[in-house]
């Protein structure tokens, strides 16, 4: 896939974004059923921030099982992909893999991209991994963000948070890689 999503769709089985930015336009809504697995282009550039992003206006509602959980990652191992942007809106993810992404543009603490962008969204996050990123796992300004039963692992740092409403329960991060700011959670502005 390649182009902007025109009306809301329902994805079940293997798609591969290439060729630029994919943008979910206010109004549209992308379902990603149990067991879809999306593959990105990215690239192998160390400290690359052009990777290609998923721009979410609209909604993008993730609802893997357990038995069948839904994988966003690199189509190549060796080249992340960008970041899922958040502009308004509310999404879900649920029992979803997000991996290999961070090749986005730099934001915060680190000069690092996020895996997850969150700007004024609500966006609630249950059973979900958010791991082997290339830069932070997440980065918001304003919104609202729900953690339950989530892992954050293997990335330069965790969530780093401005002016958002953060609710984190029975989650764990572990294993981050930062030289400077490994932290966990980062409240930047004590407005959280």
């Amino acid at each position: 896939v390649t182009q902007p999503l025109s009306s809301s769709q329902t994805w079940d089985g293997v798609y591969y974004v290439t060729g630029g930015d994919f943008t979910i336009p206010a109004g549209v809504t992308l379902t990603l059923n149990p067991g879809t697995l999306i593959l990105i282009d990215g690239t192998s550039t160390p400290l690359s921030q052009n990777g290609i992003d998923i721009d979410v206006a609209g909604a993008l509602n993730s609802l893997g099982t357990a038995e069948r959980p839904v994988t966003i990652t690199a189509a190549n191992p060796y080249a992340p992909w960008g970041e899922i942007h958040h502009l308004g809106g509310a999404s879900t993810y649920q029992y979803t893999d997000i991996t290999r992404a961070g090749h986005s543009p730099y934001s915060g603490h680190t000069n690092k991209g996020p895996a997850i962008r969150v700007d004024g969204a609500t966006v609630t996050f249950d059973h979900t991994s958010i791991t082997d990123i290339a830069g932070k796992t997440m980065y918001a300004n304003g919104g609202t963000l729900v953690f339950r039963n989530c892992l954050f692992s293997r990335s330069v740092m965790g969530p780093e948070i401005f002016t958002t409403a953060f609710l984190f329960e029975d989650s764990h991060i572990i294993e981050m890689l930062g030289i400077y700011r490994e932290d966990g959670v980062t409240d930047d502005d004590d407005n959280c």
